[in-house]
């Protein structure tokens, strides 16, 4: 199951679509508890995070909303709005009273039962240009408690972690896992690019970071994902041809990398207003949800 919407930044997370690529099948989510907001592309800021209940059985989709204040801030004096989407009674339900943290950022990970975000402050202001990325927090959601928790990132995260510093939250062994690009390597003679990974462990109900491994590249790069064999997945930017990007991978306990084709980067056919692809499955388990109604997104590729 893949939650699909367009990638604009003004626009994102507005339109969605649930795609179940195995049975050719996709149904279109175009209403919202917020129909008024939603069309409101100058004053609101979305975005989204798919999950599996298990308690109920269903996929269900979270959406949450940030409204501008009277100083022209989304991150400000309104408190932000949720609905939640069921995939099984195809209906969005609001949620009163969410207490949901006044930080998001729209990059995020689904990880047994909860769905992530990493913080992110007002852009344009103080406290936006002063961040420290050690200060910040992981914001999550509980598909079937419904509840919204927060908690701190790693001590040692680079200090630029969220700002200059490329970040993915991912899964893996069931565990939530940050993987950040080290900026202090900037000043390395040559140039390493070292991309420590942490998992978010569990125990006696404590949540704590565990450092897992730093995979080191040669160029400079976003992570995009880890397989379940512990190989990091970067796209990978050639500084000589800054237009061209690879695709690279290294597994963990190898350390062998390798090299997946490449592809251009930022040319004239790519918007400036689009935001760059965030992430990409490592696994592709089959499923029949969806496959007794919907329609063909093949019917429309053309």
């Amino acid at each position: 199951m893949l939650l699909l919407t367009d990638l604009h930044i003004d626009y994102a997370a507005r339109e969605l679509y649930l795609w179940n690529p195995f049975v050719r099948r996709h149904r279109v989510l175009v209403s919202s508890c917020f129909k008024r907001l939603l069309d409101d592309r100058e004053k609101s800021y979305y975005v989204v995070g798919m999950g599996y209940d298990k308690g109920t059985d269903d996929y269900k989709v979270i959406r949450i909303v940030y409204v501008q204040d009277g100083k022209g801030k989304q991150f400000g004096e309104v408190a932000p709005k949720v609905e939640v989407y069921s995939l099984r009674k195809n209906t969005w339900k609001k949620m009163g009273d969410s207490r949901v943290p006044r930080l998001v950022n729209e990059m995020g990970a689904y990880v047994d039962g909860r769905y992530y975000w990493v913080e992110m402050k007002q852009p344009g202001t103080e406290e936006f240009n002063s961040l420290k990325g050690n200060e910040l927090k992981i914001m999550s959601y509980d598909f079937d408690t419904q509840l919204f928790g927060e908690f701190n990132v790693p001590n040692r995260v680079p200090r630029l972690f969220g700002v200059i510093a490329p970040f993915k939250l991912m899964s893996f062994e069931g565990s939530l896992a940050l993987c950040t690009l080290d900026p202090d390597c900037y000043n390395l003679v040559p140039p390493k690019y070292p991309f420590p990974i942490w998992l978010r462990r569990q125990r006696k109900g404590v949540g704590s970071w565990v450092l897992l491994a730093t995979a080191v590249l040669k160029q400079y790069g976003h992570p995009l994902n880890i397989t379940k064999t512990g190989t990091l997945i970067v796209e990978s930017f050639q500084s000589q041809r800054p237009d061209e990007t690879h695709i690279v991978s290294i597994n963990f306990k190898s350390r062998i990398s390798k090299y997946h084709g490449y592809g251009k980067h930022g040319g004239p056919d790519v918007s400036r207003e689009v935001l760059a692809p965030s992430t990409v499955d490592t696994s592709f388990p089959q499923s029949l949800i969806m496959y007794e109604g919907g329609k063909s997104l093949l019917k429309y590729a053309k």
